[in-house]
């Protein structure tokens, strides 16, 4: 009777230790994939922008640091566009004057 009972609790704990272990990783994968997917975003975003590449789609879904990140770049690649529109249209001026 007594190990009966033994066994019980010993299944019992396996059981628990079990599905706390897969809920743990349930969550660390959630976890993972809810930092590691903007901040490769941002990453991706920063290298196009620092190649020329200034017409990147960015998605901010988010009102964190890693949203605020996301903002900043987006505001820097407009920015830097808009300054690449007024360099083009005074070269053109330059060029017209000159001839």
């Amino acid at each position: 009777m007594r190990q009966q009972k033994e066994d019980v609790i010993f299944k019992s704990i396996v059981i628990t230790l079990c599905v706390s272990l897969i809920v743990i990783i349930i969550m660390a994968l959630l976890i993972q994939r809810w930092l590691t997917r903007p901040i490769t975003l941002a990453s991706y975003v920063a290298t196009e922008i620092s190649n020329g590449n200034l017409d990147n789609h960015i998605v901010i879904n988010s009102q964190d640091e890693i949203g605020n990140l996301l903002r900043a770049l987006d505001r820097m690649q407009a920015n830097k566009c808009i300054a690449n529109e007024k360099l083009t249209q005074q070269m053109l001026e330059q060029k017209i004057q000159a001839e």
